[in-house]
């Protein structure tokens, strides 16, 4: 039967568009990547900085001072100093570019490739909705399918987070040169942070699937009594 609510059928056409905008974005993804490098020397008046990490910066002794008027030497110090570490993109320094690419790379392909897939199993369900079909062997297969790719992409996300991670640690510190302060990667602001309520959407997802399973089961068991 059909359903009185057009609400299914306005989602697909919502989920459907943003699907492509994915495929839009991936071609921009593939500009910027490309060409942009390539033709970022041949324009010396083009810079673009883009921030590779998250920083925390150590002070040598004696770089600073810090002091309450009443207090005693010591009792107050600057702890967990942050800093953002950008670099232009059309650097000279051929690695300083390449980072910078890596990372706009890494990032926008896990996460595209993630929408892509979500959009794709959220616009198929929405059109099995609204032709009627909610107890469905396809439907059950989109929720479980849907629950896994949030699971799986956080699993990606957090290896090339951690890959990435160590890949600017490195840089760090062998490449970059800093006077009076060290520098060190902030771990807990990573390129793919864990998110702990995406992860239990997804098990809520699958728990999900597994209740149109248990629909579908019974579906089937009341047309086989009529």
């Amino acid at each position: 039967m059909k359903l009185s609510n057009n609400l299914p059928g306005n989602l697909r056409f919502l989920f459907g568009f943003l699907r492509g905008f994915t495929i839009f974005g991936a071609v921009v993804v593939f500009i910027v990547v490309v060409l942009i490098p390539w033709l970022a020397p041949h324009n010396t008046a083009w810079k673009h900085m883009d921030v590779l990490a998250v920083v925390r910066l150590d002070f040598e002794p004696g770089v600073y001072r810090v002091q309450a008027t009443k207090a005693a030497v010591g009792d107050v110090a600057l702890t967990e100093i942050r800093g953002s570490l950008a670099v232009n993109r059309a650097s000279a320094d051929a690695e300083l570019a390449v980072l910078s690419c890596w990372l706009f790379f890494l990032r926008t392909t896990v996460e595209l490739a993630f929408y892509y897939v979500c959009l794709d199993l959220l616009w198929r369900l929405c059109r099995n909705v609204e032709r009627g079909e909610i107890f469905s062997e396809s439907n059950t297969r989109y929720v479980r399918n849907l629950g896994f790719a949030i699971l799986v992409y956080q699993a990606v996300a957090c290896a090339a987070g951690f890959w990435y991670a160590r890949l600017i640690d490195g840089f760090l510190q062998h490449r970059i040169v800093a006077e009076g302060v060290k520098l060190r990667l902030h771990w807990g602001m990573g390129v793919f942070p864990l998110d702990v309520s995406l992860i239990v959407t997804g098990l809520l997802l699958l728990a999900l699937g597994e209740v149109f399973r248990q629909g579908l089961a019974l579906k089937k068991e009341n047309e086989l009594t009529v």
